[in-house]
């Protein structure tokens, strides 16, 4: 499952065929309040007009480190100063939760001290921060698809993986792409000088 600041990240949606519009579901209220609800976090602040831009905003500083991170250069001390203003303005507390059916009997769930706006964003932005620390800045990713860019965490073995999704998409789309265009160069070709005629 992808964590919320990716899922923020690619809300900034191409077509990955680059045959339909470019959209930018942060303007539509409903993909809000299901991306809030989805990840449990304060629907009271799905409708108003600075939830979205809020949510733009944290989306523009994570986009600039993931592009840097992706790059394989250091954050901007300047970006990682904005990312901890976003963390700290989110208190939370811990809660133990007892869930028999998930995988560990016991969980641990952070949550807001308050519910509004500022702890929604320190949520996503600590989403990415516990990548950073935890996980392997190297496995973010840019699909490599042009008309696609988007955001994945490679969680492949080999950490080879180029697409944001292999057969049903972008890297199936570019392998048939690829495959087209040796097509296309062979049948220009001119015949091979070789080549007998009796």
């Amino acid at each position: 499952m992808d964590e919320p600041w990716i899922e923020l990240l690619n809300s900034d949606w191409h077509d990955f065929r680059s045959q339909g519009p470019a959209e930018d579901r942060l303007e539509s209220p409903q993909w809000v309040g299901g991306f809030l609800a989805q990840w449990k976090l304060s629907p009271r602040v799905v409708a108003a007009k600075s939830t979205r831009i809020g949510l733009g905003e944290l989306r523009s500083l994570l986009k600039r480190l993931v592009l840097t991170i992706a790059e394989g250069q250091r954050p901007h001390p300047d970006d990682l100063e904005t990312l901890n203003a976003y963390l700290a303005a989110g208190p939370f507390h811990c809660r133990l939760q007892y869930m028999p059916e998930a995988d560990r009997v016991y969980y641990l769930r952070m949550e807001p001290v308050r519910e509004n706006l500022r702890t929604t964003l320190a949520h996503i932005a600590r989403s990415f921060a516990e990548v950073l620390v935890a996980g392997d800045p190297a496995r973010i990713k840019l699909c490599e698809n042009p008309d696609c860019r988007w955001v994945f965490y490679d969680r492949s073995r080999s950490r080879t993986r180029r697409w944001c999704e292999g057969a049903s998409g972008c890297g199936n789309l570019l392998k048939v792409r690829r495959f087209r265009e040796r097509q296309k160069k062979k049948r220009g070709k001119p015949p091979s000088r070789s080549t007998r005629r009796d």
